[in-house]
């Protein structure tokens, strides 16, 4: 395992389309949102491991003292 202290991405416009998952640890977003939305993420960029779902993805979790946020788009 490394620890990553800091990184850029080549690139974001491109890289943002690529972002498909969206990993929620909190209740308030529980059935809020659909397949095909579009929404507005802040928080951890990940990378998913697990077959036809793997991909990049936005955590949100209020175990850091990290700002996390979803939007549905209007």
């Amino acid at each position: 395992m490394d620890t990553v202290i800091q990184s850029t991405v080549d690139d974001p416009e491109i890289f943002a389309r690529r972002i498909t998952h969206m990993r929620s640890y909190l209740g308030a977003y529980t059935g809020a949102f659909r397949t095909g939305d579009t929404v507005y993420l802040s928080g951890k960029l990940v990378h998913t491991e697990d077959g036809p779902r793997s991909g990049f993805g936005i955590e949100l979790t209020p175990w850091t003292a990290e700002s996390y946020l979803a939007t549905l788009a209007r």
